[in-house]
């Protein structure tokens, strides 16, 4: 559906007229999402608006809005989301941040930023945002309980143990030390008022009650948190949920529903009981409970979750903030020449907090046993993020005159992120590059599913504290949609290191994986004929084919291998050793797949395929030119193709580097690596190269390219 012109207007203590169009879309793309009905948002807007807040308006061409947002100025040349610290989500329905872009431009006086906050990736994704003219932030740490398809004991025993152990123990200094205790549901009209109010007296008794934040603390936020819940429950979609023990209010939630989302808005227990740990008992009373009743699909927390709470989760999520950039000479001078200031007046000295610790290694085979495993859980991603990958491009890549490192940050003595690097040094100046080069398909930060900012702020800190003269840090090629790649992005740009994004390569693959015959009937007719026609013949002039996975049987793989990629059309491989020493390691692991065409006992065709943890990668393939009349490359991976599918049982199969047109023919999904690049404009030579950068994207941006260009 193609887009008009972005509308805006500003309102006057609610949505108004703009009401029912706000609600069709919020149901039509966000699925009637709780925190995004005009009902929560006109009471925010009536109760915390400042009068300055604008709706802005993206349709169709059906008349039909494709996208809306509400935004306040800040300052003359910025604006942001309208965000009162009620709401756990800006009032933003995006299908895409990128249609923020238009937007921009056109908000009234010389709007230079637009920030978009408190998003979350299932509502509002990045897209194809990338730095300089996007800046993305982590910001709190959420979490949701999937209740589809499921039972509360199946959801519990698939609990950590020691969260279920610690249940069990306050449940028996319960039926020790109290009387009664009684779990209760409100969602009458009628009740909810009531149950609003005990809410809030109970919280006023609390740590929030002396720091002037509690509901009842705020005549304003009890006037909205009792009116919506009125309002919601008027529709069925508001309740209460309460514990008590002897008769004493214990704990309470305040929640609202819509579609088949639960969304938790406040929660609250009585300090005085906390020896019961009110606040959990609840919390496991609730799940119980809708798990009973099946009537929701999710029960979302959005909250900051720390540890305890995620023992509970099902999943969890970044919520983040976007800044977008109308030049990104803006982003630029935001990130590098004003923090300049701060830090040219504190001087370069790191202060680490008490719980965090980062540790440098030399070789990986040195790194502690958790940064280890957490470089394996990553090869799941990747087979170049394993310790082995990295251990093989050590010895026969960078086995002498280069400086490697393998950066580790702790936190309470455990490993959350390993970041290995390769160091350059140019006279004066250092460069700091991601451990790869044009063997790796991709590398990345490699960090904790829950580790935060901060973390990584103090990481990289490390690295310009460790590096008086750096000029700059080089990473590629990665996935721009990890965790590794957009956490890295902006604690580079926090730390005062203007940070720019780049395209690398296409990359191809297959995702999911179906049955050998469903997966080849599926492939082009052209495909289908080759492997046929030319199948048959290949195995009448004496064609035959092998997979080669063992230690022992390197010597005469690697051989077939040399023998064949010599008679190739391919370059000479300027590191020889790399592909022998990647052979032997992976047959070790039991995640080689070597495949071995031959004619008559000659190896005519080969290809290096890695297995492991589902996932089958295409490193390297390459035939005898004197052979291609039999098609054997096409013919050898459709044998191991197979093999893999039957056999390993993959789901997924990734052709790594390139946009070949061959590869078209195997894989059904392309996706692009990107990488990013950073520059200390306090040294010389990182401020020349800054400059260069912008310099350069300043004259490319004249004369546009095709999507995907870096």
């Amino acid at each position: 559906m193609s887009a008009g012109r972005w509308r805006i207007s500003r309102l006057k203590g609610g949505l108004g007229a703009q009401a029912a169009a706000w609600d069709e879309l919020n149901q039509r793309r966000f699925g009637a999402h709780p925190l995004l009905s005009a009902l929560f948002v006109d009471g925010l807007l009536a109760s915390f608006g400042q009068g300055d807040e604008h709706l802005c308006r993206l349709d169709g061409d059906d008349g039909r809005p494709i996208a809306m947002c509400i935004l306040r100025p800040k300052g003359r040349l910025a604006w942001q989301s309208f965000l009162p610290s009620q709401a756990q989500v800006g009032p933003s329905l995006l299908p895409d941040a990128a249609q923020a872009r238009q937007l921009l431009a056109m908000l009234p006086g010389m709007a230079l930023q637009l920030d978009l906050l408190c998003n979350d990736p299932l509502l509002v994704p990045a897209g194809e945002l990338r730095a300089p003219e996007a800046m993305r932030l982590e910001h709190a740490l959420t979490m949701h309980v999937d209740l589809a398809g499921g039972d509360f004991d199946a959801y519990w025993e698939a609990r950590p143990k020691k969260l279920r152990a610690n249940i069990k123990r306050y449940k028996q200094r319960l039926k020790a030390e109290t009387q009664s205790i009684r779990f209760e549901v409100h969602e009458d009209p009628a009740a909810l008022g009531p149950a609003v109010r005990r809410y809030a007296e109970l919280e006023t008794r609390g740590w929030k009650g002396r720091e002037g934040t509690a509901l009842g603390s705020v005549p304003e936020q009890l006037h909205f948190y009792e009116t919506l819940l009125a309002e919601a429950g008027a529709r069925g979609q508001a309740a209460v949920y309460e514990y008590y023990i002897d008769e004493r209010l214990a704990a309470s939630r305040l929640t609202i529903a819509s579609g088949d989302c639960l969304v938790m808005l406040k929660t609250t227990y009585d300090e005085e009981l906390s020896k019961f740990a009110p606040g959990r008992l609840l919390l496991r009373h609730l799940l119980r409970h809708e798990f009973g009743l099946g009537r929701y699909r999710r029960i979302e927390f959005y909250t900051n979750a720390n540890q305890d709470l995620l023992a509970w989760a099902s999943g969890q999520r970044w919520i983040d903030h976007l800044s977008l950039y109308r030049y990104p000479l803006v982003s630029v001078i935001n990130d590098a020449f004003r923090p300049l200031t701060r830090h040219l007046q504190l001087g370069t000295e790191t202060m680490l907090p008490a719980e965090q610790r980062v540790r440098r290694f030399d070789r990986v085979e040195a790194l502690p046993d958790d940064a280890r495993a957490l470089l394996e859980q990553a090869a799941a991603e990747s087979s170049s993020n394993s310790t082995a990958w990295y251990g093989n491009l050590a010895r026969t890549v960078y086995a002498s005159g280069t400086e490697l490192c393998f950066y580790t940050l702790e936190e309470l003595e455990q490993t959350v992120a390993v970041l290995p690097l390769r160091i350059e040094r140019r006279g004066r100046s250092v460069r700091l590059h991601a451990l790869t080069n044009f063997y790796s398909p991709l590398y990345d930060a490699v960090i904790s599913p829950t580790v935060r900012l901060n973390a990584l702020m103090t990481l990289v800190a490390t690295l310009r504290h460790d590096h008086p003269k750096l000029c700059s840090i080089y990473l590629a090629p990665m996935a721009p949609e990890s965790r590794g790649y957009q956490a890295m992005v902006t604690a580079l740009r926090k730390c005062s290191l203007p940070v720019f994004e780049f395209f690398c390569f296409d990359n191809w693959y297959l995702s999911p994986v179906p049955p050998w015959e469903q997966y080849l009937a599926s492939r082009g007719g052209q495909l289908r004929s080759t492997l046929k026609r030319r199948g048959a013949k290949f195995v009448e002039a004496g064609g035959s084919f092998e997979l080669l996975t063992t230690p022992e049987q390197m010597a005469e793989g690697t051989a077939a291998y040399l023998q064949v990629y010599g008679s190739s059309w391919k370059r000479p491989e300027p590191f020889p050793d790399f592909i022998p020493g990647l052979l032997m390691t992976y047959a070790q692991r039991g995640e080689l797949r070597l495949g071995v065409a031959r004619l008559q006992g000659r190896p005519v065709a080969v290809q290096l395929w890695l297995i492991g943890q589902g996932r089958a990668e295409i490193h390297k393939l390459a035939y005898d030119e004197a052979f291609k009349q039999f098609s054997p490359g096409s013919l050898l991976t459709a044998f191991i193709m197979r093999h893999a599918i039957e056999q390993d049982q993959v789901q997924t199969v990734d052709y790594l580097i390139g946009d070949d047109d061959y590869k078209r023919d195997w894989m059904n999904t392309r996706r692009e690596r990107w990488g990013v690049i950073a520059y200390n404009p306090r040294r010389l030579a990182g401020l020349l190269g800054l400059l260069r950068e912008m310099l350069g994207r300043a004259i490319r941006s004249l004369w546009p390219r095709s999507a995907g260009s870096a």
